[in-house]
């Protein structure tokens, strides 16, 4: 990701984003008010911050085996600490992730891309019976991962490691359909296209797709308008950090791009 076409999608996206003022959609609204906008304050966010304060004073480093686009900082190693801060889930994408489990309670959550867990454990706080397999191509970032779900003491996650590509399909054998998907673990355009045709067939009418990072390159963005643009889709949410997919037919909305009213308050 260069810093200048960032940039330049930034100011795009700003000019031609919306507020929560300017959506007349029930759907739409009730995600905002229920995903976005929730502030209430959740016992998995009080453990969560519990660990991030662990890691943070974690210094071990691991070697990081990067099977998909490269990290955005190249760095072959780095400490668990510098990976709390680069790659791993933000509060705004955790809260998010744990919203959309706690509001439209998923059976079944695939995740791609561990890293060190953290989106994985809002996945689970948001809905604890929930099914959740998450797959990581790193053994050493996964061996942190594991770490850190025996520390929140949560149980029931299945972590695959190695690469997706050889093990994506096994895990969509043992998953009966896919509620709510989570794609972060490889930020190439070949690479997102590919695994979302994958896990295409086991989505429906409920099913809700995120993708991390649209705006991380070309690439990205490219799968991105894409993706948002297949037939089955009915509403794309660009929050910019993230894009999010729906396939509800019950939606009278197709494409939105969403901008806190802060950043726009004349338009509230």
């Amino acid at each position: 990701m260069t810093a200048s076409y960032t940039l330049r999608k930034a100011f795009e996206f700003y000019r031609t984003a919306v507020t929560r003022g300017q959506v007349d959609s029930p759907f739409v609204n009730r995600f905002i008010n229920e995903v976005l906008r929730n502030n209430r304050h959740y016992y998995g966010y009080g453990e969560l911050m519990k660990l991030k304060d662990r890691l943070e004073r974690d210094q071990r480093k691991i070697k990081h085996l990067d099977l998909g686009a490269g990290s955005k900082y190249n760095f072959k190693e780095k400490t668990v600490k510098s990976f709390l801060k680069s790659s791993s889930s933000t509060d705004f994408k955790g809260k998010l992730l744990f919203n959309l489990a706690r509001t439209y309670h998923p059976s079944n959550i695939l995740e791609l891309g561990t890293n060190l867990g953290i989106g994985t454990s809002y996945l689970y706080y948001g809905n604890r019976d929930a099914q959740i397999s998450t797959l990581e191509g790193c053994p050493n970032l996964s061996q942190i991962a594991q770490e850190n779900f025996n520390f929140l003491r949560i149980k029931g996650i299945n972590l695959t490691v190695g690469d997706f590509k050889k093990n994506l399909d096994t895990v969509l054998k043992n998953t009966p359909r896919v509620d709510l998907a989570f794609l972060d673990g490889d930020h190439s355009y070949d690479g997102t296209m590919e695994y979302f045709a994958k896990i295409k067939p086991k989505l429906h009418n409920q099913s809700i797709v995120v993708l991390d990072d649209i705006y991380w390159s070309e690439g990205m963005t490219k799968a991105w308008n894409e993706i948002k643009s297949d037939s089955k889709v009915i509403l794309s949410i660009d929050l910019f950090r993230v894009g999010i997919i729906f396939f509800d037919t019950s939606v009278q909305m197709h494409e939105l791009k969403l901008l806190p009213s802060r950043y726009k308050p004349w338009k509230m």
